[in-house]
């Protein structure tokens, strides 16, 4: 059985506990600024970017369907606020106060994965509530040309990185395999929309 969703025992410890997060209601409008550890201990909704970052490596071919593309997926360093040790489908992470979505998503990618410069394409915001995070998300797609084991991951935020196809990685997290189920709606909602172009 997975012991998949969990936050680490203090959020009040995690090593961003002090960055002031902008609170927004459910229109994502802002409505308060707390510490961090305040969002995580309240279950504040807050807003974060989510980039799946699809990989083509240079000099290889691009394969003939979406379905076949893989991307680049992380594994949580132990010591995150939110599903440590999970799977996360997408780069990214909890916007600062002040952040709009685009310029976090280049943040986020330049810190965790050493991917500087990128090409952002928007796909969609989206709302992602439960029972232990409440989420306004913008989503983005990042195509990265170099080869796997030129990432610099950033130790406090990623474990290790692999690659994997969209109905992978659904089909390992409802085989029980723990993927941050924010991610996993962004990765469902992100199939949805490419479904609906190829139609």
């Amino acid at each position: 059985m997975s012991t998949a969703y969990q936050r680490v025992a203090d959020p009040s410890q995690g090593l961003s506990k002090s960055e002031p997060v902008a609170i927004v209601d459910e229109q994502d409008n802002v409505v308060d600024v707390v510490p961090r550890w305040r969002v995580r201990k309240d279950n504040l909704r807050h807003r974060a970017t989510f980039i799946f970052v699809r990989h083509r490596e240079a000099g290889k071919p691009v394969p003939a369907s979406w379905q076949d593309e893989l991307f680049v997926v992380q594994k949580r360093a132990l010591i995150k606020d939110y599903c440590p040790g999970y799977l996360d489908a997408c780069t990214g992470g909890v916007m600062q106060d002040g952040e709009e979505y685009e310029p976090s998503a280049r943040r986020e990618l330049e810190e965790e994965l050493g991917i500087s410069a990128a090409s952002l394409t928007p796909l969609f915001h989206f709302l992602h509530e439960d029972s232990v995070t409440k989420v306004w998300g913008g989503a983005f797609l990042c195509d990265y040309t170099g080869r796997l084991a030129d990432l610099v991951l950033q130790p406090e935020e990623v474990l290790s990185v692999e690659t994997l196809t969209l109905g992978d990685m659904v089909a390992r997290s409802s085989a029980g395999e723990p993927f941050t189920p924010d991610s996993m709606s962004a990765v469902k909602r992100y199939i949805a929309q490419l479904e609906a172009k190829s139609n």
